[in-house]
């Protein structure tokens, strides 16, 4: 079941002064990723950029953010650091008000 990852969990995963919610968030980000299920929308991938690059206490550079964010097509799942693409999406990742005949 695909399981959609906010930015906030992203942003998490990323910054290493969050403490605990920095492991917590890593570990859940890879499980995802790992096993396909998680999901992203181009609005969090940008509200992740702007949140690592400029929010966070010790903020990544463009160039960092970048990498895990480039290059991501539509209507594909993306995942890892850098990102990079895993499958296309189907009609089963879709919510199911998105599905045709739904």
């Amino acid at each position: 079941m695909p399981v959609f990852v906010d930015a906030n969990i992203l942003v998490y995963a990323e910054d290493r002064d969050a403490g605990d919610k920095y492991v917590i968030a890593r570990n859940l980000v890879a499980d995802l990723w790992r096993s396909g299920e998680g999901v992203l929308s181009v609005q969090v991938l940008q509200e992740f950029f702007v949140n690592v690059t400029r929010k966070v206490p010790r903020p990544l550079g463009t160039g960092q953010a970048l990498e895990i964010v480039e290059d991501v097509p539509d209507d594909v799942f993306a995942a890892g650091n850098p990102c990079r693409v895993i499958r296309p999406l189907t009609a089963a990742d879709r919510p199911a008000r998105e599905r045709p005949g739904a």
